[in-house]
């Protein structure tokens, strides 16, 4: 992939650039997720667009495109990997029959929702606006920090410190959720945390988790395995370097799971409470996902869908108002578990 980028000029069109960047950088995400599970021996295309005076030019080649985790949808449909009778919307990737794992969200998904994100927002875009170069920088918080000068990142660190700390502190299960994973747990169903909060967080919420268990009834849980969280560090199976995985809604998280548990990301269900990061991020990964409504504002910044592409990857394969009405809902569907 060949990216030509005009130098930035503007804090606008910085966000435009980085946005395009991050599309094409996942391109052989997709490309893994959506166009080898129906592989011929060879193909190639080229391909190149103009957006804002950014020219850009794709040349793909690909020889004897083989792989044993990857299926054909025939393939899928034979081996039970695709279910077909359960009501999905839109174009949202259907629940496989047989879930190898369930990869949860933490806060307003195990957890309460307890960030306060308007506060969040507030805080890291008054440092922004603090300089005149990033002046009036919008966006999701997260990724504006690469925008940031040395000295704006480490306050806008302590911000994130500082908020993270409080919704430790706040910080209270999810009613219904012990429950729901010690299901999973009877029957063998993997199940991982992703999250874009910092690690500290997910130890938190497992020894939150585990006095809760304890003090209704005793029952162990299993840990969750593996735990992603926004500074969590692996090697990038494309090029075999350790990085820091990308955050949702890109996709590296979900394949990076999948990849520890040894399946394909259609053998998978993501649960999350943002149509924004985890809708978008199981879409582009391509597995299913389920969307807690909780009422809550979880907005990173991000804002609305803006483009019809957005839009049609925040459409979950089915919403609840509840982690308890999904419980019901898988129990009935997968009947095998």
């Amino acid at each position: 992939i060949f990216l030509i980028l005009p130098s930035d000029t503007s804090p606008n069109e910085r966000r435009d650039r980085r946005k395009l960047q991050m599309a094409w950088q996942r391109l052989p995400s997709l490309l893994t997720a959506t166009l080898l599970p129906y592989s011929a021996n060879a193909w190639s295309f080229s391909s190149s667009i103009t957006y804002r005076n950014v020219a850009v030019s794709l040349r793909v080649h690909a020889l004897s495109l083989q792989s044993s985790r990857l299926y054909s949808s025939s393939q899928q449909k034979r081996e039970g990997l695709v279910t077909t009778d359960f009501p999905t919307t839109g174009k949202a990737h259907p629940f496989p029959t047989k879930p190898v794992g369930i990869i949860f969200d933490m806060d307003g998904t195990i957890t309460k929702p307890c960030i306060d994100f308007a506060n969040m927002r507030s805080r890291i875009y008054a440092i922004c606006d603090s300089d005149p170069r990033t002046q009036n920088l919008r966006g999701d918080v997260l990724e504006l920090v690469s925008e940031l000068s040395e000295e704006q990142q480490a306050e806008a660190k302590r911000v994130f410190d500082d908020i993270e700390r409080k919704a430790i502190e706040d910080m209270q299960i999810m009613d219904g959720i012990i429950e729901f994973l010690q299901h999973l747990d009877d029957f063998g169903i993997r199940r991982a945390v992703l999250t874009r909060n910092v690690g500290t967080s997910i130890i938190a919420m497992q020894d939150l988790m585990r006095r809760n268990a304890e003090a209704n009834g005793g029952v162990l849980l299993k840990s969750f395995d593996p735990v992603v969280a926004r500074d969590t560090i692996a090697r990038n199976s494309q090029t075999g370097e350790i990085e820091t995985l990308k955050s949702k809604p890109e996709p590296d998280a979900i394949l990076h799971i999948c990849e520890q548990w040894g399946c394909h990301p259609a053998d998978v269900i993501m649960i999350g409470d943002s149509a924004a990061d985890d809708v978008a991020c199981a879409y582009r990964a391509g597995c299913s996902s389920v969307l807690i409504q909780t009422g809550k504002d979880n907005d990173a910044g991000g804002g609305a869908a803006a483009t019809a592409e957005e839009m049609e990857e925040r459409v979950p394969t089915v919403s609840v108002n509840a982690i308890a009405e999904f419980h019901e809902l898988f129990s009935s569907t997968f009947r095998g578990h």
